[in-house]
């Protein structure tokens, strides 16, 4: 029976120093050779998801990259989108307005890049391991007209006024957004019907997986959608307490140690 893998980026996949291991690589030609169908799931953008695919040699494959938190899905043979889904972009203004109001850096992403409030310390540790092209705009009522896809909002120095944020905020986020930290200085948001959970399970229903044979492998809050809505649900060892939690499989190995390998190892068939 076909299954379907899917795998974070960022301290799942990758290791520390935003590398992948010879042991994941090697384990993943042997998933896509056995007949299994393969995705990275990512909150990176298209453009930051492709030079990751590139590196895995997965570009004219039948494989695939779910990235904006579930927002895209993008076939990696034919090079096209095969779904996206987009914010409100008057609710994704009004929620930037008011991180704003409380000097919190955020951002937003349209199609293929960044849309940034100015050249900031936030943008540059961003942008570096991204390598996203971005643009400056000049007010946020432009960005009522455009196709959005998520915000994030990050704080470098101080990241628990993110959580502050939220918490004062609790009601009118809960109501509009699904919201999580993708790392201890990013807070994002998406629209409430969106996730990496609601990625995974309609590129399985594109491809004819059941969701019982989609095995999903993360580390960080954003991933537990998709981890809650896998037939398997792997948390790495390195992963948050919140996401082991719910994990029905936590990995003995960890990103640095070829945890992607072991996940293979254990379930391919």
């Amino acid at each position: 029976m076909k299954k379907l893998l899917l795998t974070d980026l960022d301290d799942t996949l990758l290791t520390s120093d935003k590398k992948i291991s010879p042991g994941n690589q090697a384990a993943i030609a042997r998933w896509i050779a056995a007949g299994h169908a393969f995705s990275i799931c990512t909150g990176r953008s298209l453009t930051g998801g492709l030079r990751v695919a590139n590196e895995l040699g997965l570009e004219g494959q039948e494989c695939y990259l779910i990235c904006y938190q579930g927002n895209v899905i993008y076939n990696l043979k034919t090079k096209e989108v095969v779904y996206e889904h987009f914010m409100d972009a008057d609710t994704a203004v009004d929620l930037m307005k008011r991180l704003q109001e409380e000097e919190i850096y955020a951002h937003t992403y349209h199609e293929g890049e960044l849309l940034v409030p100015g050249i900031t310390e936030q943008l540059a540790f961003y942008e570096n391991f991204t390598g996203d092209r971005y643009r400056v705009f000049s007010d946020l009522e432009e960005l009522r007209q455009e196709h959005l896809y998520k915000v994030i909002s990050i704080d470098l120095h101080h990241p628990q006024r993110l959580q502050a944020f939220a918490d004062a905020n609790k009601a009118y986020l809960d109501e509009r957004f699904h919201y999580f930290f993708s790392s201890p200085y990013f807070l994002e948001y998406i629209a409430k019907d969106s996730g990496k959970g609601v990625g995974a399970l309609k590129l399985a229903d594109i491809l004819g997986v059941r969701h019982e044979d989609v095995i999903a492998c993360g580390d960080e809050r954003n991933d537990i959608s998709m981890i809650e809505a896998a037939g398997i649900g792997v948390c790495m060892a390195n992963g948050h307490a919140d996401v082991k939690a719910v994990a029905d499989y936590i990995t003995t190995l960890d990103n640095n140690h070829d945890g992607i390998a072991e996940v293979i190892d254990r379930f391919i068939s």
